[in-house]
């Protein structure tokens, strides 16, 4: 038995009416809410990025990896550039540039190139790694 439906009809519709306003925002926050989560949890990933999939009624989370970009190493190609960081983020660019084997010049060449709409590769040593599309 439903709650709404102990009173009096318009009680039963005003009740139907704001369930149905109340679900749909409901489930866009919780969207919104899952989109935030994975995107400060891709932050946080070495590679790759997570994304939020709907199908029909049913979400989910998927790992999406990078994919390689041509980025040129050669010194005759490179412009120099010197940035001021705070301490803390200093250290959390060594930390994540030793996660990923790379230098932290390697590093933040292949995470802007990323962030300006190319792709990320990975270095490990004197190898370039990535990912390959066919």
């Amino acid at each position: 038995m439903n709650l709404a439906q102990i009173g009096d009809p318009s009680l039963a519709e005003a009740t139907s009416r704001l369930w149905t306003a109340y679900d749909s925002l409901l489930q866009s926050r919780l969207l919104e809410l899952a989109g935030q989560w994975a995107a400060e949890a891709s932050r946080e990933l070495p590679s790759g990025h997570l994304e939020v999939r709907l199908s029909g009624a049913s979400v989910s989370l998927a790992y999406v990896p990078d994919e390689p970009v041509e980025v040129s190493h050669s010194a005759e190609d490179a412009a120099r550039m010197t940035v001021r960081l705070a301490p803390a983020l200093k250290q959390r660019v060594d930390a994540a540039a030793e996660r990923e084997g790379t230098s932290v010049n390697a590093w933040v060449v292949s995470v802007l190139a990323t962030a300006l709409g190319g792709r990320r590769t990975q270095r490990s040593g004197r190898s370039l790694s990535g990912y390959g599309k066919s």
